[in-house]
Parts: structure tokens; C-alpha cells; sequence
């Protein structure tokens, strides 16, 4: 009898090993993910002046752009595992949200926004609001940009910004080569790593995490204010700046 238990509990858990694996190593779990994702391609003609709003469930998404268009509205759901955005011409506002739905049942959202934009081009308003997920810009010049997550990974390279605001939980962000006019950082439970990071006001709230700031590209630059502040962790700052720590 005990035999017999001990070897179905061995046949249940080689069924479900993938399950087992993913509860041993801490990992959520998600059963309506999608097993297959579908890229789809929208190819706009036409729209200058317009809005343009796409509304997916499970599938990526890439937009090609033959025209000026406005504004930018994209929403995605939890099952998209990854998320690509291409543009060609100037863009006035681009919002992406990630979020749970009404009416669906509330897992958290997964996956991986990734925004490269080509070097003319010039984006006025860029939003990100995402859980769960990584974010990963490269290569863009933006005139406002907000971003707010939680559990994931912010990275931003290689950007020229006026104004920059990351409100970020459970996660971490790291900047580097990056100019910008002002900057308003707030991380809760996660490190900070900046890396010639330019600006005339940078403010920087850490709490429970670390925060590491380094210029070395361009040693006679000197940012006009710089504030940290950190709770229950460190912070490691070299450059040339007005610093004000707390």
C-alpha cells in the first residue's frame, strides 16, 4: 500500500514537473499564458493627424509607420511574452500600458517591452506603465518620458531626454550614456546604477536598495544638483557635481 502511494506520488510529480521546478525556485505561476505568440504587423498609411489605439490580447506587436501620426495609444494583457515597437518619423505621444483587465482574472502581467527608436526620430510624451516586466529602451530622443513598475527590470542606453520621471518597485534600473535636463528617480526594493548619466538636476530616492553613480566619459562636466537619498542601503557617488546626500 505504501509502495503504491509513494509511486504515484513519483508519477504525479514527473506529469508535473515543470510546475514543481517553477514552485521549488520561487517562480509564479501563470496557466493562461500563451503557448505560441503571433506577431502581428500593422502597416499605417495615411493617418497624419491621427489617433492611432491597438488593443491585443496575446500576440506581439510590430508597427510600421509610413506617415506623421499623433498620438500613440497601445494596451497589452498578461499572456504577451515579448513586446516590440518600431517606428520611422517623429511621434508626438506614445502611451503603452500593460495592466490587467476588467473582468479577467487578476495574475499580474508578464513579459518584456523593448523600445528602439531610429536616431531622427523624436518622441514628445512616452508612458510606460507596466508589472511584472522588463523595459528596455535604447537609442531614442525623447522630450518627456515617465515610467512606473513593478517587479522588473528598467534599462535605459544611449537617450537624450528633457525630463525623466522612473517610479520603480521590486526591481532594478540601471541608466547609462544619458543627458537629459532633469531627472526624478524613486525606487522602492531595488538598486540604482547609473553610468554617465548628464544633467542639470537629478534627484535620486532609494529605499531599501542600493545606489551606485559614476561619470567617467566626460570628467569636466559638472551636474548642477545633484540629491540622493537612501534608506536601509548604500550609495556609491563619483562625479562632478553639487551633491546633496541624505
Amino acid at each position: 500500500m505504501i509502495l503504491g502511494i509513494i509511486l504515484l506520488v513519483l508519477i504525479l510529480i514527473l506529469i508535473f514537473r515543470d510546475i514543481v521546478v517553477k514552485l521549488i525556485k520561487g517562480k509564479k505561476l501563470s496557466f493562461l499564458r500563451a503557448k505560441k505568440i503571433i506577431t502581428k504587423e500593422y502597416k499605417i498609411h495615411d493617418v497624419t493627424n491621427k489617433k492611432l489605439v491597438i488593443d491585443v490580447l496575446d500576440t506581439d506587436v510590430k508597427i510600421l509607420f509610413d506617415k506623421h501620426i499623433n498620438e500613440i495609444n497601445i494596451k497589452t494583457m498578461y499572456l504577451i511574452e515579448e513586446f516590440s515597437y518600431d517606428v520611422s518619423y517623429d511621434r508626438e505621444n506614445i502611451s503603452i500600458e500593460r495592466n490587467d483587465r476588467e473582468n479577467y482574472k487578476k495574475l499580474g502581467n508578464s513579459g518584456r517591452i523593448l523600445i528602439k527608436i531610429p536616431e531622427k526620430s523624436i518622441i514628445n510624451d512616452l508612458n510606460i506603465l507596466i508589472t511584472n516586466g522588463d523595459v528596455e529602451i535604447y537609442d531614442t530622443n525623447i522630450n518627456n518620458m515617465v515610467i512606473k513598475g513593478d517587479n522588473g527590470v528598467v534599462k535605459i542606453d544611449s537617450l537624450n531626454a528633457k525630463n525623466i520621471n522612473i517610479f520603480k518597485s521590486h526591481g532594478e534600473v540601471n541608466l547609462s550614456h544619458v543627458n537629459l535636463n532633469t531627472l526624478k528617480l524613486d525606487i522602492k526594493d531595488g538598486n540604482g546604477d547609473f553610468v554617465d548619466v548628464y544633467g542639470e538636476n537629478i534627484n535620486v530616492k532609494v529605499v531599501n536598495g542600493d545606489f551606485v553613480f559614476a561619470n567617467v566619459c566626460e570628467e569636466d562636466y559638472k551636474i548642477d544638483f545633484l540629491k540622493v537619498n537612501t534608506l536601509n542601503g548604500k550609495q556609491k557617488i563619483n562625479v562632478n557635481a553639487n551633491v546633496l546626500c541624505e
